[in-house]
């Protein structure tokens, strides 16, 4: 065949073949895979969120209960001091080892307080005013705790009326509701130690007659809170007061400061957005924690990084891929092994060379380069390079012939001459 028709051949059809139908089985594959790989991240999101919130209220309510039996440690204490002078009991020290058994009872909590009211006790606080050592007011207004030593002491609130120092009273005594304080450092046996007071209102025949309160470390809120490890440790928990300020975190020098991450509202749907503390897009979920009848919740968030959460699906994905290339590769395989066989074989190379071959051979021209496989006998390209030999030869012969004629008749005309000049001699 002439050098002209083979550069203008670009891609074998085989190579065409498959690479049509690569290109076909790919695109169904990436849109199947597409669609099937957004469901499943969809589907898989969603679940991850509900799992989110369970963790939040399980969690949430886990701490709820903690704080809601501190405040009810409190308010059992305020309900058997005030029905004390119902029982003809008004003497303070019988108050005071009330106080220390309930402290007794609960040694997990710091100190426990106990603030009544102007005379809601035994009707002594101006006797008590006078009198050193006392209480502002000389109401019935003291502390329990703990000294180094583990003997049980009695401290005046001295500050209980100052604005700041004394929220732990001021607040649930002016909204007449139970309370948890923003977190504050106090220093017990000279340590600072940073704690929040459960306050809980003594109301007696709607009248508010003591406010107590239950005194927790944040040490150990922070320890169970901490504990809150969702997806394989890879996320944490966090409690905020009714404030913003940190009550646990993972960063432990951020306690007792206010929050600067997003709070969305403190929302109970999840939201994603970037998170700092991971350094990466996380889903975040916010449960209330409430005690008794407070309006001020403090609030437990749960976060979770995308990445992790969304592992399954991508690892899912990836494997999709894998073995879309896989099929891919297996199908390509087949087809080219299948065009080869049933089409290249019988053709015995590509259809447009034979297509052009024959127009060659139509057109008068019998010296192509037909590339014939060696042993090949029974394809198209054998039989037009057969064809052409044949042509050849025919051609030859009828040269041949054409030419045995031409010298005959000249041989013919010659002797004619001859003949001719012999009669005109004679003549």
């Amino acid at each position: 065949m002439s050098s002209s028709l083979l550069k203008k051949k670009k891609m074998s059809t085989r190579a065409q073949m498959l690479l049509m139908g690569g290109l076909t089985i790919t695109l169904g594959f990436t849109v199947t895979i597409g669609v099937l790989s957004w469901q499943s991240g969809k589907e898989q999101k969603a679940l991850a969120e509900k799992y989110l919130q369970q963790i939040a209220q399980s969690r949430g309510l886990q701490v709820q209960q903690e704080l809601t039996h501190a405040r009810d440690v409190a308010s059992h204490l305020g309900q058997s001091l005030i029905a004390l002078p119902h029982a003809g009991i008004t003497d303070r020290k019988a108050a005071d080892k009330v106080m220390e058994y309930a402290l007794r009872a609960n040694p997990e909590y710091l100190s426990m307080s106990v603030i009544f009211e102007q005379n809601a006790f035994d009707g002594r606080d101006a006797e008590f005013a006078t009198q050193q050592g006392q209480a502002p007011q000389g109401r019935y207004a003291w502390f329990v705790d703990r000294d180094a030593s583990g003997h049980y002491a009695m401290h005046p609130l001295l500050s209980y009326l100052t604005p700041g120092q004394g929220d732990y009273y001021l607040i649930p005594q002016k909204s007449q509701k139970d309370t948890l304080t923003e977190p504050y450092s106090y220093a017990y046996n000279g340590v600072p130690t940073l704690l929040t007071s459960v306050a809980a209102v003594i109301m007696d025949q709607g009248t508010l007659k003591a406010v107590v309160t239950s005194d927790i470390s944040l040490a150990s809120l922070q320890k169970k809170v901490n504990q809150i490890k969702p997806w394989q440790g890879t996320g944490y928990a966090l409690l905020l007061s009714n404030g913003g300020n940190v009550v646990s975190s993972p960063v432990k020098e951020e306690a007792g400061k206010p929050w600067k991450g997003q709070t969305d509202n403190f929302t109970s749907k999840v939201v994603q957005h970037f998170d700092g503390v991971l350094g990466e897009e996380a889903l975040v979920t916010w449960q209330p924690v409430v005690i008794g009848n407070s309006d001020k919740p403090w609030y437990l968030g749960v976060v979770a990084p995308v990445s992790q959460v969304m592992a399954a699906a991508n690892r899912q994905l990836m494997w999709a891929v894998i073995l879309m290339v896989v099929s891919i590769l297996l199908v390509g395989t087949v087809l080219g092994m299948l065009f080869s066989r049933k089409v290249l074989r019988p053709i015995g190379g590509e259809p447009i060379e034979a297509a052009q071959i024959a127009l060659a051979v139509a057109d008068g021209k019998l010296d192509n380069a037909i590339a014939v496989q060696k042993g090949d006998r029974s394809s198209l390209f054998f039989a037009l390079e057969t064809m052409q030999t044949q042509l050849r030869q025919i051609v030859g012969q009828i040269k041949d012939a054409s030419e045995s004629v031409r010298q005959g008749a000249g041989e013919i005309a010659s002797g004619n001459l001859n003949l001719a000049s012999r009669t005109e001699e004679q003549a």
